[in-house]
This record gives C-alpha cells, sequence and structure tokens, in this order.
C-alpha cells in the first residue's frame, strides 16, 4: 500500500477515535445508560434555629421487576429516635407515591425499624440489611419488586446537626447534600434563610447556577452519577444549632477554598475544551507532521517486478529496511542469510537441519553475516553446527541463569535484533518525523497519568481525564505505524522500495511465477533468498514444488522447521526458569450518600 492511501486511512481511524471518544466521555451522564434514575430532585433546606431538610426524589424506572428498593443513604450517622453528643442527622417522616412500598430505616447503630405490622416484611428487610451491610439509610421496600416501569416518589424530612466551625465572627457550615448516587437529571435546591442568617453562600458544583431570591436562594442544575452536591455557608454566629469547634479565621479558609476550587475547576474546563480540541485536530496535526517529515516525492514504478531491485543488498537487509516496518528484523532475514551463505558456499545446508561449515575466512562478509558465522561456528563439533545441540544446551543450563540469558542473547542476537540495526535504519531514514509522533505519546501518557492522581470534584474532572486517554489511543495508532509513514527515505531509497514492493508482490502472485522455466536455477534461488527475507518465501516455495525443484525446496524447509524449533526451545526454558512474580470547599462537608436502588 503506497503512504499516501496509508496516512489517510490512519487519520481517518484516528479520528473516529477522537468523535467517538468525545461522545462518550461528554455524554455518560448515566441516564442513558442504566434502568434507572432520578428524574427530579427537589430540596428545601430551611436555615433557621435548626437545619431542616425536606427531599424529594422522583425515580424513573425503565425496566420493572429490577429493583425492590428506593432508598436515600448519608455518610454520616442517622437516628431515628433520640439523638447524639457528635454531629448527626435525625429522620422526622418520609412519604411515597407507591401505596406498595413500606417505608423503612437504617440508623448508624445497624438497628432497624420498619413501617409495616408484616412480620416476614421485616424479616426480608432485616435479612437484605445484614446482607448489604447497610447503616444510616432511609427508603421504601417493595417485597415484589417494582413492576412497572414509571415515575415513582419519594419524600424524606431530616433534622441536621451539622459540624460548625467558628472563630465568634462567622460560622461556618458545608453541607454534602450527596456524593454517591444514581444520576439526577433535574436538581432543584431552595435555600431558605428564615432569620436572615446567611452571610455567603458557596455550592458545588461550580457549574450549578446560584439564584438570588425573596425568601434566599434557588440553586439549579444537573448532577452526573456520584457527582458532589454540596452546600458551604458563612452564617451569623449563633444562628444554627450543631456542634461548634473553634477554627481561626472562618471567612478567610472559607473563601481560599472555594477560590482554590473554582480556580483548579477553570482550568479543568478549560483543559476540557483544549484536549476536545486537539482531539477533534490531530488526524490534521497527524498530516502536517506527515507532510512536513514524510511525504515522500512520486515515483513510477510498476506493480509487478519479475526480477530482483538490488542484488547488492544483502538478504538480512532487505528484511530489516524493505519487507515492513523499516527497523524491524525477524526471522526470515536469518533464515534468508543461511540461504545465501549456502549460495555463496560459506555453508552447506545438510538433512535435518544440520550445517556444515565450509568456509572460516569472514573477511568478505558484513558484521551480522559474520556474526551469523560466528554463532555456528562456536557452537559446531568438527565444524558442523546442529541446532539439537542448542536445545540441549538449553536444558543443561536450566540451573544457570546467566549461561542461559547469554545464549539466549547471542541467539537473539542473530535471529531478532541485529547489531547496529539502528545505525542501519538512519542511513536509510530520516526519522524526525516518528520522534516527534514518539514525543507526543510520551506527553499525553503523562498527562493521562497526572490527570489520574489529582482529586476528582465532579464530573467534569473525570471527564477531562477519560479524554486524555481518548489522546493516548490516538497516540498509540500513530505511534504503531510504520517508521516509514513519518520518517522521510533518503536519496532515492524510497524507489528502491516501491520496488521491493513490486518485487514482493510479484513472487506472491503463483500464477506469475510459474510463467517462469525450472531450467534457470540461479534465478530460482535468487526469489528464494530475496523472497524468504521479505516474507514471502513460502509462496516461491509452493511454485518451486509445482515445478519439481525439489532440492532448493528441501533447504528451505529444513531451515524453517528445524531452526523454529530452536529458538522456540531456548525462548520457553528461558520464560520457565525467569518467571513473573506478583473539612473547607469542595468534597470537605457533612452529609454525603444520596438517591439509589437496589
Amino acid at each position: 500500500m503506497r503512504e499516501e492511501k496509508e496516512i489517510i486511512i490512519v487519520c481517518l481511524l484516528i479520528f473516529i477515535v477522537g468523535v467517538v471518544g468525545i461522545f462518550l466521555t461528554t455524554s455518560f451522564n448515566g441516564m442513558k445508560y442504566t434502568s434507572i434514575y432520578i428524574k427530579d430532585y427537589e430540596a428545601n433546606l430551611y436555615i433557621g434555629k435548626n437545619l431542616t431538610l425536606e427531599e424529594i426524589y422522583s425515580y424513573e424506572v425503565l425496566e420493572g421487576r429490577k429493583y425492590r428498593m428506593l432508598y436515600r443513604d448519608w455518610k454520616a450517622p442517622l437516628v431515628y429516635n433520640g439523638s447524639l453528643n457528635t454531629p448527626y442527622v435525625k429522620v422526622l417522616n418520609l412519604s411515597t407515591s407507591s401505596k406498595d412500598m413500606v417505608g423503612y430505616v437504617v440508623d448508624y447503630k445497624g438497628d432497624i425499624f420498619v413501617f409495616s405490622d408484616e412480620d416476614w416484611i421485616k424479616r426480608n428487610i432485616e435479612e437484605i440489611v445484614d446482607k448489604y451491610y447497610i447503616r444510616n439509610e432511609v427508603g421504601f421496600y417493595n417485597p415484589l419488586y417494582i413492576r412497572n416501569p414509571g415515575i415513582y416518589t419519594t419524600s424524606y424530612k431530616f433534622v441536621i446537626y451539622p459540624p460548625i466551625e467558628t472563630d465568634n465572627v462567622f460560622y461556618h457550615i458545608n453541607l454534602k447534600l450527596a456524593d454517591e448516587h444514581l444520576p439526577y437529571k433535574n436538581v432543584k435546591i431552595n435555600v431558605i434563610d428564615e432569620n436572615n442568617s446567611i452571610l455567603d453562600l458557596f455550592v458545588y458544583p461550580s457549574t450549578f447556577k446560584v439564584y438570588k431570591t425573596y425568601f434566599g436562594y434557588t440553586i439549579e442544575g444537573s448532577s452526573p452519577k456520584n457527582d458532589p452536591i454540596e452546600v458551604e455557608m458563612l452564617l451569623k454566629p449563633n444562628s444554627v444549632n450543631g456542634f461548634t469547634r473553634y477554627v481561626y479565621n472562618v471567612e478567610g479558609k472559607t473563601i481560599s477554598a472555594y477560590k482554590k476550587y473554582t480556580f483548579v475547576s477553570n482550568i479543568v474546563m478549560t483543559l476540557k475544551y483544549l484536549l476536545m480540541a486537539i482531539i477533534l485536530l490531530f488526524p490534521l496535526i497527524a498530516y502536517i507532521i506527515y507532510l512536513k517529515f514524510g511525504k515522500e516525492k512520486f515515483y513510477v514504478v510498476p506493480e509487478y517486478l519479475s526480477y530482483v531491485p538490488n542484488k547488492n543488498r544483502k538478504p538480512w537487509i532487505v528484511n530489516l529496511i524493505f519487507a515492513g516496518d523499516a527497523g524491524f528484523f525477524d526471522k526470515e532475514g536469518f533464515y534468508a542469510t543461511l540461504l545465501d551463505l549456502h549460495n555463496r558456499g560459506y555453508i552447506k545446508i545438510m538433512n535435518g537441519g544440520k550445517i556444515e561449515i565450509l568456509k572460516t575466512d569472514l573477511e568478505n562478509l558484513d558484521v551480522y553475516e559474520s556474526d551469523v558465522m560466528k554463532f555456528l561456528m562456536k557452537y559446531s563439533k568438527n565444524n558442523v553446527f546442529d541446532p539439537e545441540y542448542i536445545k540441549s544446551l538449553a536444558q543443561k543450563y536450566k540451573s544457570s541463569k546467566d549461561k542461559l540469558k547469554k545464549l539466549k542473547d547471542e541467539l537473539d542476537k542473530i535471529m531478532e535484533y541485529p547489531r547496529y540495526s539502528s545505525k542501519v535504519v538512519n542511513a536509510f531514514l530520516e526519522t524526525r518525523g516518528k520522534k516527534i509522533i514518539i514525543a507526543l505519546l510520551v506527553i499525553s501518557i503523562l498527562l493521562a497519568v497526572f490527570l489520574y492522581f489529582i482529586p476528582k470534584y465532579s464530573q467534569t474532572f473525570n471527564e477531562v481525564f477519560y479524554l486524555s486517554i481518548v489522546f493516548v489511543v490516538q497516540n498509540i495508532i500513530l505511534a504503531l505505524t510504520p517508521t516509514s509513514l513519518f520518517g522521510r527515505w533518503k536519496a532515492n531509497y524510497y524507489k528502491e522500495k516501491l520496488e521491493w514492493d513490486a518485487f514482493k508482490n510479484f513472487l506472491s502472485n503463483l500464477a506469475m511465477i510459474k510463467k517462469y522455466s525450472p531450467e534457470d536455477i540461479s534465478i530460482w534461488k535468487d526469489w528464494l533468498i530475496y523472497g524468504t527475507a521479505l516474507g514471502v518465501g513460502d509462496k516461491v516455495v509452493e511454485a518451486m514444488k509445482s515445478l519439481n525443484l525439489s532440492e532448493l525446496v528441501a533447504d528451505y524447509v529444513i531451515i524453517h522447521s528445524n531452526y523454529d524449533s530452536m529458538k522456540t526451545s531456548v525462548d520457553s526454558v528461558y520464560s520457565s526458569t525467569t518467571g513473573s512474580g506478583g473539612g473547607f470547599g469542595a468534597g470537605g462537608g457533612f452529609g454525603g450518600g444520596g438517591g439509589g436502588a437496589r
């Protein structure tokens, strides 16, 4: 495939990933992907001598016979009868629109109050409470499950005795109305200031709208699943009952915490839209990098070439540079080198995979070919190399990890990672564009890691983190592209690359290759050697079999079967021996919990 098509496909792919990622990230508020959510949450918070909270939850149940409990829990001690000498919430009453549901309260101790005369219902609720270790919860239970989809309403009334920070100038209360809850589609909170006690009000998340009204304040918004909802207030001293503790400079700490929250929130919101823009524009960015560092000159090369484009090019270099992704070397390069050394009279491939060493003068060989010959000579006996001997050595070295690792490294050097591969690649390719892609990948990963560890005050923080993951995925796709796509071939090597591709196409076409005469053995030998280097040696062998060129076919089959087995054996033994082992501001409020269902 020519690189023009490759870059278009890559850009289209990362664009699709970006659009889908943004859609899933920004639309996932829980309501579209759940069988129940809270359509309307309305609360009246009375700021009088006591802090009184009235709540109405309107559940929309989308799937019948799945839920049997609608509840409101607290992350604060809940009492039904009596009082505590620490901050707590007291239940005054509860009601529901459904006659089929039974109310219950589970206090902070686990004591259960069921508003039914039926003993079996009480036992059922007790079993559920024990099973889920329920505490600090008030709600309604339907023993026959909620059968029909529809709207179901529950309401509660509480008196809250919160922790209060004071410096004798201000009272500070931070009330968390929810933090782990179903999605709230519509939120409306009326803060009713009965005695004009509120001096300042701070609402979390900052995306909620706050209106000043004749009775106090109205707060409106929408809350995704588990998004915190908090109301923080500065009040006149001695205006509300609660549990006070002295804190120096209450006003300063409150305002400082809120400013910090809004500052971070604004940064995160800006980062959200910036990431969305980068994600959507990233295909264009990738294309610009390609134009700057990867776009090649146009060459006219036929689709098929029946001759070896460059016979002076060593088979292992053809495998490393032209067979696929430049810089990726595989065992076919090693096998092609063995066939080439056999053809040039340095070795003789024998039955059973053995190799007879015919020449020991390595002066005319390059570095990689010398490494191959040195390996064969080092582990040969009487100038005959036997792959079975390498297998036996691997078994022998099981108890000596250092010797086994040395053997594996020697084998890897000739079958996977030739020396000086990077220098060879740099001789053919200018890789600055690919380095930019790798740098972008590293930056995207560091950003995602940073965002993972910062506190998640609201859904927006989660969205930014998920968007960073989308950006990482886009960069991974680019990083996995061939080196040559964002690199530029030096000199006229791109033309040679196209010629090797055309030659590979020819060798892959059985009908075309079989047209050539079997008498010209030298041509078939070249085709087998370079076809192996290009990864299509099996196609050449298939044609040879049909033309009865059995001798050449035998060499290919012997090498593959015996040396595949040798490499696998060493890797397997090595793997078995190494193994593997094994307050103030947002989030600081009193209360928590929220509306749920089970």
